[in-house]
């Protein structure tokens, strides 16, 4: 019996220098007290959102990666943080459940942080959302 594989999930070893890695989790922590900021103030819906839904976008796509199903508490959480992000897109306000729902999946995703989920699979995940985001950006200039 041969066993099919996943490519899309399959995770490839990815050569960072130690100064890469480190550039990453400086990122991540400056990003994840920003979202947690614009989460909990409201004030500024785009960023709370382009802040928030990163975190969690990278988070899911490493927990995939090693084997997370969507059954898990914790990925429920972050596919209901998923679910609110989608709603306040475009608006100027967000309600208190949504402020609640970001919150909840940003502390979600610190519940999953090293030993859950591999710092392999969360940098594998970042390089392959970095790529997506720059290809979306050149999609939209050629426009």
């Amino acid at each position: 019996m041969t066993r099919k594989r996943n490519h899309s999930m399959a995770m490839r070893r990815i050569r960072l220098h130690p100064a890469e890695r480190q550039i990453i989790r400086n990122v991540w922590n400056a990003q994840t007290v920003e979202a947690q900021i614009h989460a909990l103030s409201g004030n500024d819906v785009p960023k709370a959102v382009e802040k928030t839904a990163t975190l969690i976008y990278v988070a899911l796509q490493a927990a995939r990666i090693q084997g997370m199903t969507e059954t898990q508490p914790e990925m429920r959480v972050l596919r209901a943080t998923a679910n609110a992000l989608g709603d306040c897109v475009g608006r100027d306000s967000i309600t208190d459940l949504e402020r609640a729902s970001l919150s909840a999946g940003l502390e979600a995703v610190k519940r999953l942080l090293p030993p859950v989920l591999t710092e392999e699979s969360l940098f594998h995940s970042a390089a392959a959302t970095k790529r997506q985001l720059g290809m979306l950006s050149l999609q939209k200039r050629r426009m």
